[in-house]
């Protein structure tokens, strides 16, 4: 009979397997939704809604986690949630703009005091990471404020009592989760995403508690436990 770590462990093959094998028509759909982001930004939809927006602060890859008094953001949605009649990606209706981080959108230069990049930068291979830090630094108005919120690896290094928000109760199980799940593309340390904000020209670099701090009411309090937030001025 298997132990309550061989079957967890199982479980884990068992989902990494059926993510692998979907990752080819992932791959295709994201660059639809990507293209499509493109055009919808080149078109300007987002310079015509900024028009009735009073919000200051932008939500920044928002996904299905939204928040009033600021502009959740996100790409055009995945071919399959276009088929399930979701004109929002994840379901989203609070979504203002379609963005791509990987593109400047012209109208948003300078116009935002505040940027939220909550679980975001992970998802993102590291050598463009640089690229969009400076691409968020121009979008915010002077002296304006970036929060990041990045996963924690270090959170699992300690024993885990309960079932982590990975889904596992092993340490190293949450951890490979955490490295090689949910599309994740690299881990930061704070002392690493601190240098690479100073080498993006930001200021006044810092580690800050969950919920605390400037922007901290955008914190989505379900991430608390494996959060690793930073917040850096203009």
């Amino acid at each position: 009979m298997a132990s309550k770590k061989l079957e967890e462990f199982h479980k884990y093959c068992e989902k990494m397997d059926n993510r692998e094998s979907k990752q080819i028509l992932k791959s295709v759909s994201f660059r639809i939704s990507l293209f499509i982001t493109n055009l919808i930004m080149f078109l300007g939809f987002n310079k015509r809604i900024q028009k009735k927006d009073s919000n200051r602060s932008l939500n920044v890859g928002a996904g299905n986690v939204f928040f009033d008094n600021i502009s959740n953001t996100d790409l055009f949605p995945s071919v399959g949630q276009i088929l399930k009649g979701n004109l929002k990606r994840n379901s989203n209706k609070a979504n203002k703009y379609y963005l791509n981080i990987f593109k400047t959108e012209k109208s948003f230069l300078s116009r935002w005091d505040g940027i939220v990049l909550s679980h975001v930068l992970e998802h993102i291979n590291p050598c463009h990471s640089k690229m969009v830090l400076l691409t968020l630094k121009s979008y915010l108005s002077e002296n304006g404020i970036l929060r990041i919120l990045v996963p924690n690896p270090e959170v699992y290094f300690n024993k885990i009592t309960e079932i982590s928000p990975q889904g596992y109760k092993s340490n190293i199980l949450s951890l490979n989760n955490l490295f090689y799940g949910w599309s994740h593309r690299f881990m930061y340390s704070s002392e690493l995403l601190i240098e690479l904000l100073l080498d993006s020209g930001f200021t006044d670099v810092k580690v800050v508690d969950f919920g605390t701090e400037e922007l901290s009411q955008f914190d989505f309090k379900e991430r608390k436990f494996e959060s690793l937030c930073i917040v850096a001025k203009k």
